[in-house]
């Protein structure tokens, strides 16, 4: 069921909360989530012929470039909210999706959308530039089972990112759980 977890940040919040560039190495689960989304993000890129990759929501920037690695003739685009040597727009997803001309054939969007004001508007804008996405998120986050995570608006179960995928003009062709010990995740690879 989808439920939102908390209020969303003013911008003051915001800046405290994303203060730093994201390493996804100081955490062994981080490192095991990143893995296994490397794999399942190579599948879709070779699935879809995906040449122009892009994440706007990077981090460490780990996942895009493990995909690349593969994909000897890709090129690539990074964006975060955290200013970092490989970030190339710095700021909101939602205003990067606006920027005239960035388009491409894979959009990576892991642990991005329980991060979003309006991660079903995300999608939509997302549908209109990109042939693909590898989508990943959190399964059934609860604050009293997980601890409260600041940085998650929403949970929701797998239906429900499901459905927000297909009512945002996308078609489902992956899917795929893992279950860690803190929490279990979702990934999905569309068309």
């Amino acid at each position: 069921m989808r439920k939102q977890l908390r209020p969303f940040h003013d911008d003051v919040t915001l800046a405290k909360v994303y203060d730093h560039p994201y390493d996804h190495t100081h955490w062994s689960d981080h490192v095991e989530r990143v893995k296994w989304t490397i794999a399942h993000g190579i599948h879709l890129a070779h699935t879809v012929n995906a040449v122009n990759l892009v994440d706007l929501s990077c981090g460490d920037g780990a996942i895009l470039r493990g995909i690349a690695e593969v994909l000897p003739e890709s090129t690539l685009y990074f964006g975060d909210l955290v200013h970092a040597p490989h970030v190339e727009h710095v700021g909101p997803i939602e205003e990067a999706l606006r920027l005239e001309g960035l388009c491409g054939d894979l959009l990576v969007m892991t642990e991005t959308l329980e991060h979003l004001k309006d991660p079903d508007a995300v999608l939509r804008a997302a549908r209109n530039r990109f042939r693909a996405i590898l989508v990943s998120t959190p399964i059934d986050e609860d604050n009293d089972v997980h601890g409260d995570n600041v940085e998650h608006y929403w949970s929701w179960g797998t239906d429900d990112i499901s459905e927000m995928l297909v009512e945002a003009g996308w078609t489902p062709i992956h899917f795929s759980r893992l279950d860690l010990p803190f929490y279990d995740f979702q990934l999905w690879g569309c068309r």
